[in-house]
């Protein structure tokens, strides 16, 4: 998904969900109880299949951004590898990666938010008191609830779907897509997250996702041509290889 419209669309979704989830912030806890109590807690956290499963979510998208990573540096090793996939797509979804789930999720926010997750918090069982999304004066001082990492990530991986043929891209983004609502749900049976804190995280990913498509198949922008980012990887390659050449 690319272009000013959809840029406009991710970002209005972005605003009203703030908006929705600041006014009613009672919806954070009632969604939350639908996977712990006060006595008992988050009992999927303890499940072996669910940790598992888990794990799953955790590594798949860090396993996709590298492959990624790989395939567009590809003709760094190789400057005569032809890739089938346009470089200006790999790019942004590697770029993704870095600025979605790295920089803004783990770097920005988690860190700074101090939003306590709903295992933190009094109605289920802690001792910090609830903090709606937009509040930082929580007791939590890092690696905080507001906005998941994992359900990031998922997101980011979503984005991959661009580069699968086009007779396979609705079967691709379906896949990604249940498999970020697989991510978000363990997220919440764990007690890790709120759902605002779902909801953001997918939000801000996908805003992050939308820009750079839209930017890299920009043709006012030398990099959002097509051709150019792979001519420009393949003559560092060779520069790389006659400067070893040489030494």
């Amino acid at each position: 998904m690319k272009g000013m419209r959809a840029l406009l669309l991710v970002a209005a979704l972005t605003i009203a969900a703030g908006l929705l989830f600041g006014l009613a912030p009672g919806i954070d806890v009632d969604a939350a109880r639908l996977f712990g109590t006060t006595g008992t807690g988050f009992v999927m956290r303890l499940d072996a299949t669910a940790l598992v499963m888990r794990q799953v979510g955790l590594w798949m998208p860090i396993i996709v951004a590298a492959c990624c990573l790989l395939v567009l540096l590809a003709p760094i090793v190789n400057p005569l590898y032809r890739s089938r996939i346009d470089a200006r797509s790999l790019a942004a979804i590697v770029l993704t990666f870095v600025l979605g789930p790295g920089l803004l999720v783990n770097v920005v926010l988690k860190d700074n938010w101090h939003r306590p997750r709903p295992i933190q918090v009094v109605e289920f069982g802690g001792v910090n008191q609830f903090k709606p999304w937009w509040d930082t004066s929580g007791a939590c001082n890092v690696n905080c609830s507001f906005v998941s990492g994992e359900v990031s990530g998922a997101v980011a991986m979503a984005t991959a779907a661009a580069l699968v043929p086009a007779a396979y891209a609705g079967s691709a983004l379906m896949a990604a897509i249940a498999f970020a609502v697989v991510v978000a749900f363990l997220r919440m049976a764990f007690g890790g997250h709120f759902l605002s804190d779902i909801v953001m995280a997918a939000l801000f990913t996908e805003f992050i996702a939308v820009a750079l498509m839209t930017l890299f198949h920009d043709p006012r922008w030398r990099y959002g041509r097509p051709g150019v980012l792979d001519g420009d990887i393949r003559a560092l390659a060779f520069r790389l290889r006659m400067q070893a050449s040489r030494s």
